[in-house]
């Protein structure tokens, strides 16, 4: 059922650079707003290994291509290990929501009304831009509406709001899927405003 949302985390891997069970929670999640359960994570990579569009690297460790036949199913504790770190980074998060900086979210809002991103669009536009931006902000997602795309970024404590949302502002500009786009800048107490 959740099989492009894996798919998606594994998009880009190779066996030299797996991805790990955390990294897969925390893209279904960007995605679904969802956290995996351990069934549903072992039938989606199962599916996708059958398929040979996933393999296992090693226990707990996935990359995009053919290679292994079978999943070696993720075990409890394995699963129970990922879950505690992916929620530990939100506990990361929460514990610097003193500094000035932290908590700073920046909402990339994509007009979409005549022009609609694929979802591998979007997935390749995301990955993009963390490799950009990754030493200094997180892309945490993104929420798809009716005619709006809403992609959420988290600024890490300390780093200076308006040059991460110059240079987001740099790659929508050049980003020719989709009708035009917005910067808000949202601080820890929720107000907001928009960039420039």
């Amino acid at each position: 059922m959740y099989d492009e949302d894996v798919f998606a985390a594994l998009r880009g891997s190779r066996p030299a650079d797996p991805v790990g069970i955390s990294d897969i929670l925390r893209a279904v999640d960007a995605r679904q707003r969802l956290v995996l359960t351990l069934d549903e994570l072992n039938e989606s990579l199962a599916s996708l290994i059958h398929e040979g569009r996933a393999q296992q690297v090693r226990p707990g460790f996935f990359a995009a291509g053919r290679g292994s036949q079978t999943l070696t199913p993720v075990v409890k504790s394995q699963f129970d290990a990922a879950l505690a770190e992916y929620q530990g980074r939100f506990d990361g998060v929460s514990a610097g929501d003193d500094d000035d900086d932290s908590g700073t979210i920046l909402k990339l809002c994509f007009t979409t009304t005549t022009k609609k991103p694929s979802t591998r669009a979007l997935d390749d536009f995301t990955e993009a831009l963390e490799r950009n931006i990754g030493s200094v902000a997180d892309v945490l997602g993104f929420e798809m509406g009716s005619d709006v795309v809403e992609l959420h970024i988290l600024v890490d404590e300390g780093e200076p709001v308006e040059t991460v949302a110059a240079a987001c502002a740099l790659a929508a500009s050049a980003w020719d899927q989709v009708d035009g786009y917005r910067i808000v800048i949202a601080d820890a107490e929720g107000n907001e405003r928009e960039y420039p």
